[in-house]
């Protein structure tokens, strides 16, 4: 059985300031000096690796590692939580749906 779960504003804040994101990174390779998202290889090829699970993004230890040893930049998993929300969308809804 699905049931519909709608939050009231406050409500959606308080789950969002739960969620932490995970994720590696470390300086660009090229030299820009710049610290962005590293990438992983997954099999529709490469993806920014970040999720709201740290056990998905340790399944790519070894390419972190791999990927520093090549270019000789240090990489660091990282966890990030809400600030602030910035900006939303006008459209669509804060309702979702749970499997009963």
């Amino acid at each position: 059985m699905v049931r519909v779960v709608c939050f009231r504003e406050d409500e959606l804040t308080r789950n969002l300031e739960d969620v932490e994101l995970f994720a590696w990174l470390g300086l660009d390779e090229f030299g820009s000096g710049k610290i962005g998202l590293k990438q992983g290889v997954v099999p529709a090829g490469l993806i920014p690796i970040v999720s709201i699970e740290q056990e998905k993004v340790d399944k790519y230890w070894d390419q972190a590692e791999e990927q520093a040893r090549e270019c000789g930049k240090r990489i660091y998993l990282c966890r990030f939580k809400l600030v602030e929300i910035v900006r939303q969308t006008e459209r669509g809804d804060d309702c979702g749906q749970e499997k009963g």
